[in-house]
């Protein structure tokens, strides 16, 4: 394989396009053509192309295709033109920006950084284990589990927790999946990912290294107990300040953060980024 080839599974467009079109003025000559390319196809609509061979015969569906075939070619292509150009501009933005490394970022700064990775979907998760019409375990996946002489109390128990704590965690990420790797944690939407839900479980198996590009938006400093005495405070209702008011904005952040420190998925020092694109080298 090309020492050059990316597979790239997860691109989030906009904040690309966003940083490209600061930074040299961006490519929009790209996107203009590719509309462009998209308008035609609507104008000849009722009308069968009628277009001699080469690039521009294929283009349009070839000699006496129907403007169906010319459409949907027409579709496929500008799809497939849409997503090399987007992995052109990762390149070239990676390149422009020179991204810091882990240990050199600041708040705000580009990074990159390759390592050992986890990426949690706990929205799937919870389709699995638990019952879409309660909070309780699925009786599909407990059925199973019995059939296979896999159930007794203590798995029981343990699961039911498991479930618990991913519809908790659910709730405070409304459904983004979760990017754990050392020193890094971020949420990614799962619109950006160019894998589905069952495609990523492969993930799970891999040995190889992923490559994050993203943007530094905080490094946590605090410790479990710190963080346990801030939510304190925001409830201390001898206090004449109103904190609870006062820091509203916070209340959910600072439970999100103790729920991760709590179960290791982030700790004291690691980077909370936003990822621009992840990728195997």
């Amino acid at each position: 394989m090309s020492s050059s080839y990316k597979e790239i599974i997860y691109l989030n467009k906009t904040e690309l396009n966003s940083a490209l079109s600061q930074i040299n003025q961006g490519m929009l000559e790209s996107l203009v053509e590719k509309n462009s390319n998209s308008k035609s196809t609507t104008k000849e609509a009722g009308k069968s192309s009628k277009v001699s061979g080469g690039f521009s015969s294929f283009f349009n569906g070839g000699v006496g295709a129907t403007d169906k075939d010319a459409e949907q070619l027409n579709t496929l292509f500008g799809e497939e033109k849409n997503i090399v150009l987007n992995d052109f501009k990762l390149t070239a933005l990676i390149n422009d920006v020179k991204p810091k490394e882990l240990n050199e970022a600041k708040e705000g700064d580009f990074i990159i950084n390759a390592g050992k990775f986890n990426i949690s979907d706990f929205n799937f998760t919870e389709a699995v284990l638990a019952d879409p019409r309660s909070s309780a375990l699925s009786p599909k996946f407990k059925s199973f589990m019995k059939d296979i002489d896999a159930w007794d109390k203590s798995t029981e128990s343990g699961f039911k927790l498991l479930n618990h704590y991913i519809q908790y965690v659910n709730s405070l990420t409304l459904g983004n999946l979760i990017l754990s790797m050392n020193g890094i944690v971020g949420f990614t939407n799962k619109d950006n990912f160019r894998i589905n839900s069952s495609e990523l479980q492969a993930l799970a198996y891999t040995h190889r290294s992923i490559t994050v590009f993203g943007i530094v938006e905080a490094i946590i400093e605090d410790t479990i107990t710190e963080v346990n005495e801030e939510i304190e405070n925001m409830f201390d209702v001898t206090s004449t300040d109103q904190n609870i008011f006062k820091n509203f904005g916070k209340i959910v952040p600072k439970l999100t953060e103790l729920t991760f420190l709590t179960t290791n998925v982030m700790n004291k020092g690691d980077k909370f980024i936003r990822p621009i694109a992840l990728f195997f080298d």
